[in-house]
Protein backbone atom coordinates (compact mmCIF):
# COMPACT_ATOMS: atom_id res chain seq x y z
CA UNK A 1 0.00 0.00 0.00
CA UNK A 2 1.12 3.34 -0.77
CA UNK A 3 3.01 5.18 2.38
CA UNK A 4 2.24 2.23 4.89
CA UNK A 5 5.59 2.40 6.12
CA UNK A 6 8.04 0.07 7.51
CA UNK A 7 10.66 -0.51 10.29
CA UNK A 8 13.93 -2.55 9.87
CA UNK A 9 16.20 -3.73 12.71
CA UNK A 10 19.98 -5.19 12.35
CA UNK A 11 22.29 -7.22 14.70
CA UNK A 12 25.87 -6.24 14.59
CA UNK A 13 28.18 -9.92 14.15
CA UNK A 14 31.52 -10.36 14.64
CA UNK A 15 33.45 -11.06 11.13
CA UNK A 16 30.25 -10.18 9.26
CA UNK A 17 29.28 -6.36 10.87
CA UNK A 18 25.27 -5.37 10.07
CA UNK A 19 23.20 -8.63 9.16
CA UNK A 20 19.71 -7.87 9.18
CA UNK A 21 17.40 -8.89 11.86
CA UNK A 22 13.89 -8.05 11.76
CA UNK A 23 11.40 -5.82 10.28
CA UNK A 24 7.95 -4.68 10.59
CA UNK A 25 6.05 -3.45 7.75
CA UNK A 26 3.01 -1.22 7.51
CA UNK A 27 -0.33 -2.60 6.16
CA UNK A 28 -2.22 0.46 5.60
CA UNK A 29 -2.13 2.98 2.98
CA UNK A 30 -0.89 6.23 4.15
CA UNK A 31 -0.25 5.21 7.60
CA UNK A 32 3.62 5.99 7.72
CA UNK A 33 4.44 2.92 10.19
CA UNK A 34 8.39 3.57 11.61
CA UNK A 35 7.72 7.64 11.46
CA UNK A 36 8.95 7.87 14.89
CA UNK A 37 11.15 5.04 17.09
CA UNK A 38 12.62 5.13 20.66
CA UNK A 39 13.77 2.49 22.36
CA UNK A 40 13.63 2.60 26.20
CA UNK A 41 13.26 0.45 29.80
CA UNK A 42 9.87 1.43 31.33
CA UNK A 43 9.65 -1.98 33.44
CA UNK A 44 13.13 -0.86 34.45
CA UNK A 45 14.52 -4.43 32.96
CA UNK A 46 13.77 -5.61 28.97
CA UNK A 47 14.24 -2.96 26.31
CA UNK A 48 11.27 -2.12 24.66
CA UNK A 49 11.02 -0.61 21.06
CA UNK A 50 8.65 2.01 20.13
CA UNK A 51 7.07 2.38 16.36
CA UNK A 52 4.51 5.00 15.41
CA UNK A 53 2.38 5.37 12.46
CA UNK A 54 0.89 8.87 12.93
CA UNK A 55 -1.72 9.16 10.05
CA UNK A 56 -2.95 5.37 11.31
CA UNK A 57 -6.79 5.69 11.28
CA UNK A 58 -8.13 4.59 14.89
CA UNK A 59 -11.45 2.73 15.15
CA UNK A 60 -13.15 4.05 18.50
CA UNK A 61 -16.54 5.41 19.85
CA UNK A 62 -17.62 9.02 20.86
CA UNK A 63 -20.71 8.91 23.02
CA UNK A 64 -21.61 5.81 22.47
CA UNK A 65 -21.20 5.52 18.72
CA UNK A 66 -18.92 3.42 16.67
CA UNK A 67 -16.44 5.72 14.66
CA UNK A 68 -13.54 5.67 12.77
CA UNK A 69 -10.70 8.91 13.60
CA UNK A 70 -9.01 9.63 10.72
CA UNK A 71 -5.20 9.69 10.68
CA UNK A 72 -6.04 9.73 14.49
CA UNK A 73 -2.35 7.68 15.11
CA UNK A 74 -1.05 4.66 16.65
CA UNK A 75 2.39 3.97 18.64
CA UNK A 76 3.43 0.53 19.28
CA UNK A 77 5.60 -1.01 21.34
CA UNK A 78 7.55 -4.29 21.45
CA UNK A 79 9.87 -6.49 23.60
CA UNK A 80 13.37 -6.39 21.42
CA UNK A 81 14.32 -9.17 22.38
CA UNK A 82 11.05 -10.89 20.87
CA UNK A 83 11.78 -9.45 17.55
CA UNK A 84 15.79 -10.01 17.16
CA UNK A 85 16.16 -12.72 14.18
CA UNK A 86 12.53 -13.02 13.39
CA UNK A 87 12.55 -11.39 10.03
CA UNK A 88 9.62 -9.82 8.30
CA UNK A 89 6.71 -9.09 10.22
CA UNK A 90 3.18 -7.25 9.81
CA UNK A 91 2.19 -4.82 11.78
CA UNK A 92 -1.59 -6.21 12.81
CA UNK A 93 0.29 -9.54 12.72
CA UNK A 94 3.18 -9.13 15.38
CA UNK A 95 1.94 -9.03 19.11
CA UNK A 96 2.27 -5.84 20.65
CA UNK A 97 3.41 -5.56 24.74
CA UNK A 98 1.94 -1.86 24.35
CA UNK A 99 -0.73 0.03 21.86
CA UNK A 100 -2.06 3.70 22.46
CA UNK A 101 -3.89 5.78 20.13
CA UNK A 102 -4.87 8.95 19.17
CA UNK A 103 -8.40 9.64 20.08
CA UNK A 104 -9.31 12.81 17.00
CA UNK A 105 -9.41 12.80 13.99
CA UNK A 106 -6.09 14.25 11.91
CA UNK A 107 -4.37 14.52 15.39
CA UNK A 108 -1.39 12.09 14.38
CA UNK A 109 -0.74 10.95 17.68
CA UNK A 110 2.63 9.70 17.59
CA UNK A 111 4.47 12.14 15.53
CA UNK A 112 7.02 13.02 17.65
CA UNK A 113 7.79 10.36 20.64
CA UNK A 114 10.63 9.68 23.18
CA UNK A 115 11.44 8.06 26.18
CA UNK A 116 12.59 9.92 29.53
CA UNK A 117 15.38 8.36 31.52
CA UNK A 118 14.23 8.62 35.31
CA UNK A 119 17.63 7.48 36.80
CA UNK A 120 21.15 5.63 35.83
CA UNK A 121 20.55 2.43 34.27
CA UNK A 122 17.04 0.46 33.29
CA UNK A 123 15.16 2.29 36.28
CA UNK A 124 11.47 2.54 34.78
CA UNK A 125 11.46 5.23 32.02
CA UNK A 126 8.60 7.20 31.75
CA UNK A 127 7.47 7.67 27.72
CA UNK A 128 6.62 11.40 25.50
CA UNK A 129 4.60 10.47 23.07
CA UNK A 130 2.87 13.99 20.94
CA UNK A 131 -0.12 14.53 18.86
CA UNK A 132 0.54 18.07 17.47
CA UNK A 133 -2.57 18.15 15.04
CA UNK A 134 -4.66 17.58 17.98
CA UNK A 135 -8.03 19.41 18.40
CA UNK A 136 -9.69 20.08 21.56
CA UNK A 137 -12.82 19.82 19.78
CA UNK A 138 -13.55 15.89 19.17
CA UNK A 139 -16.59 16.78 16.44
CA UNK A 140 -14.50 18.50 13.95
CA UNK A 141 -12.66 21.23 14.83
CA UNK A 142 -15.80 23.93 15.44
CA UNK A 143 -14.42 26.05 17.80
CA UNK A 144 -10.51 25.23 17.66
CA UNK A 145 -7.85 23.77 15.33
CA UNK A 146 -4.27 22.40 16.07
CA UNK A 147 -3.45 23.66 19.26
CA UNK A 148 -1.27 20.20 19.32
CA UNK A 149 -0.90 18.19 22.91
CA UNK A 150 1.85 15.85 24.40
CA UNK A 151 0.95 12.85 26.77
CA UNK A 152 3.64 12.03 29.66
CA UNK A 153 3.32 8.05 30.69
CA UNK A 154 4.75 6.93 33.86
CA UNK A 155 7.12 3.89 33.67
CA UNK A 156 6.76 0.85 36.04
CA UNK A 157 3.45 -0.25 37.63
CA UNK A 158 1.51 2.62 36.05
CA UNK A 159 2.90 1.70 32.63
CA UNK A 160 0.21 1.05 30.04
CA UNK A 161 0.60 -2.56 28.85
CA UNK A 162 -1.33 -3.74 26.15
CA UNK A 163 -3.31 -6.94 28.21
CA UNK A 164 -4.59 -4.18 30.03
CA UNK A 165 -8.52 -3.71 29.74
CA UNK A 166 -10.08 -0.68 28.95
CA UNK A 167 -11.85 -0.22 32.20
CA UNK A 168 -8.83 -0.19 33.94
CA UNK A 169 -7.26 1.90 31.21
CA UNK A 170 -10.24 4.45 30.74
CA UNK A 171 -12.84 3.98 33.05
CA UNK A 172 -16.38 3.02 32.72
CA UNK A 173 -17.26 6.77 32.23
CA UNK A 174 -15.00 7.69 29.30
CA UNK A 175 -17.01 8.87 26.48
CA UNK A 176 -14.41 9.14 24.35
CA UNK A 177 -12.36 6.07 22.92
CA UNK A 178 -9.20 5.57 23.08
CA UNK A 179 -8.55 7.62 25.81
CA UNK A 180 -4.68 8.38 25.94
CA UNK A 181 -5.03 11.51 27.99
CA UNK A 182 -7.11 9.46 30.58
CA UNK A 183 -4.84 7.26 30.55
CA UNK A 184 -1.12 9.64 30.95
CA UNK A 185 0.32 11.03 34.31
CA UNK A 186 -0.46 14.07 32.54
CA UNK A 187 -1.53 15.42 29.36
CA UNK A 188 0.06 19.17 28.56
CA UNK A 189 -2.03 20.92 25.23
CA UNK A 190 -0.95 23.96 23.42
CA UNK A 191 -2.70 27.54 23.96
CA UNK A 192 -4.15 28.76 20.31
CA UNK A 193 -5.31 27.28 17.61
CA UNK A 194 -2.38 26.39 15.04
CA UNK A 195 0.39 25.97 17.80
CA UNK A 196 1.03 22.49 16.58
CA UNK A 197 2.18 22.15 20.15
CA UNK A 198 4.09 19.06 19.83
CA UNK A 199 5.82 18.85 16.38
CA UNK A 200 8.85 17.44 18.12
CA UNK A 201 10.09 16.26 21.83
CA UNK A 202 13.32 15.86 23.71
CA UNK A 203 14.06 14.42 26.41
CA UNK A 204 17.67 15.07 27.88
CA UNK A 205 19.56 14.81 31.22
CA UNK A 206 21.42 18.30 31.20
CA UNK A 207 22.26 17.89 34.68
CA UNK A 208 24.30 14.80 34.67
CA UNK A 209 22.01 13.63 37.75
CA UNK A 210 20.73 10.78 35.75
CA UNK A 211 17.42 11.80 35.74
Amino acid sequence: PTAAGALHGFEWQAGTGLVHSFSVIGEHAHGKVGWSLAVGHPLGHSAMLLASAPTLNVSGRAFGARVVWRQAGSVRGWWLSALLGKGELLWDGVPAAMVLEGDRSWGRYGWSLTFVKNGKGPANDSLLITAPWYTSDPTGRLWSAAEGRAYLYGGGAVFPLHGDSHEKMCGLSTTIYPCPARVAVAAFTGEGAGSRFGHACLAHDFDGDGK
